[in-house]
């Protein structure tokens, strides 16, 4: 496998635990955002977040501005996830004809 994609998909997961802490006035951690994604979401999110960053990058859009990281490999994370989450939070899966709320 090749190494920068690599290497920028393990950035992306550090730019995502990031902006999911939270802080206080003084800049004390409330929560923690690292793998906070394992906690799990609606599947539907990320199927959302892929599709809209992979449209992004095929309509010429290379860097997500927001995060800084390439469309493409927010688009990867939104994969891997996925997979991670099929193996171990299938009760989030809220794909059509699934049993959650969509």
């Amino acid at each position: 496998m090749p190494a920068e994609p690599l290497r920028l998909l393990a950035r992306h997961f550090g730019v995502g635990a990031e902006k999911y802490t939270e802080r206080d006035e003084m800049g004390n951690i409330i929560h923690d955002g690292e793998n906070n994604w394992q906690r799990g979401y609606k599947w539907s999110l990320s199927f959302a977040a892929l599709n809209r960053h992979l449209w992004q990058f095929w309509s010429g859009e290379d860097i997500d501005a927001e995060t800084g990281t390439p469309h493409i490999i927010a688009v990867a994370w939104h994969a891997f996830t996925l997979a991670w989450f099929a193996d171990n939070l299938p009760e989030y899966d809220n794909r059509p004809g699934r049993n959650i709320d969509a």
